[in-house]
Formats: C-alpha cells, structure tokens, sequence
C-alpha cells in the first residue's frame, strides 16, 4: 500500500480567511489556558499563604494613591 498526497489549490481568499480563523482560535485558547493557570497558581498561593505578602503590597500602593489625590 503506498500513500499518496493530494494538494488542494485555495484561493487566495480563502487561505487568508482560512489562517485568520485559525489565529483567532490559536488566540482565544492561549488566553483561557493563561486564565486557568494563573487562577490555579492564584489558589495555590492562597492555600499556601503568599497572598497577604502581595495584599500588603497592594494595600500599600492604594495608600499611597490615595494620599496623592488628596493634595
């Protein structure tokens, strides 16, 4: 048995309608595998105990912006 390969000829429209479609699912799924990630990492972080570091520095710039405003 031998296998053969068959080209198809797409024009030129359908190729880039093709390749955009293809970015834009290649784009939507990088950012929802970044958003389990970082969610994932974020409950992690809490379990453990390394989000009041990061709380105390948020807290600390909301101060800081806050005395700003003021003047």
């Amino acid at each position: 048995m031998r296998a053969e390969k068959i080209y198809i000829e797409k024009s030129k429209g359908r190729l880039f309608f093709d390749n955009l479609i293809g970015g834009i699912g290649w784009g939507i799924g990088t950012i929802i595998g970044a958003v389990l990630l970082v969610s994932v990492l974020g409950f992690i972080a809490a379990r453990v105990q390394a989000v009041p570091i990061v709380g105390e520095f948020v807290y600390n710039v909301t101060r800081e912006v806050q005395k700003l405003e003021g003047k």
